[in-house]
């Protein structure tokens, strides 16, 4: 028993040095992944913010003009343009959702979105000599559509608040019928060339609004689930 004793008496300062260090491991992996969480929604309201930044910037730097996809041949908007679209087509290129499918897909809006920065719009304006830059066009916003509409069901389960749960899939359902629904009424009010002054280019600013919605509303979302609200969320990413 003596020697026993003994024994656990020499052990008990290595148990708790490898007790101690697994607090600090633990506690290092918590603030690791509140930064990381952090960072995420930080990503999202980026994303958001960069949507409602286009038509603003384009219509300050050149002037009206009838469509957002127009101002490729505004010499003093053209490299804005370029530029905000392509950030906007990476950054969907790189974020992770949660599903291989979801992430498939918004990697997907990523490059319709590049190219219809690359692959400018008929500088008349005609459709019929776009088709490439139509085609991409439309099938961002349809993958932000399905996105939106389906893909956010597998999150909103993870918010416990009922109401506020209804509240945001509302708000998904808006925003994701709104991406399909806006470019798709510009397609068919210019197919008809019944556009006068910047119709197109207020309905195109909308959709894209839209789409600022869709991450804005999934930035509450997931600073909700991190305990926190957006402005704190937002403050900690620069803060630390």
């Amino acid at each position: 028993m003596e020697s026993a004793r003994v024994l656990l008496e020499k052990s008990m300062p290595d148990l708790q040095a490898r007790h101690a260090h697994s607090s600090s491991s633990r506690a290092a992996h918590n603030a690791f992944a509140r930064r990381a969480s952090r960072a995420f929604v930080f990503l999202c309201f980026g994303i958001g913010a960069v949507a409602v930044a286009v038509p603003i910037v384009l219509r300050l730097t050149g002037g009206p003009d009838t469509s957002i996809s127009q101002y490729y041949w505004n010499d003093d908007a053209r490299d804005l343009l370029v530029g905000m679209l392509c950030a906007t087509g990476v950054f969907l290129v790189l974020f992770q959702g949660l599903s291989r499918w979801e992430n498939v897909i918004l990697s997907l809006a990523g490059v319709s979105v590049i190219v219809v920065a690359l692959v400018p719009v008929d500088e008349s304006g005609d459709l019929s000599r776009s088709i490439g830059h139509v085609a991409a066009a439309v099938l961002f916003f349809l993958c932000l559509f399905v996105v939106a509409v389906f893909f956010s069901r597998n999150r909103l389960g993870l918010v416990e608040d009922e109401r506020l749960r209804r509240r945001l899939a509302m708000l998904y359902l808006f925003a994701g019928w709104s991406m399909i629904a806006l470019p798709i009424g510009a397609l068919m009010i210019a197919g008809m060339d019944k556009a006068e002054g910047n119709v197109i280019f207020w309905i195109e600013s909308a959709a894209l609004y839209a789409f600022a919605l869709y991450w804005f509303t999934k930035s509450f979302e997931y600073s909700k689930l991190i305990d926190g609200s957006v402005g704190e969320v937002l403050a900690a990413c620069v803060m630390e």
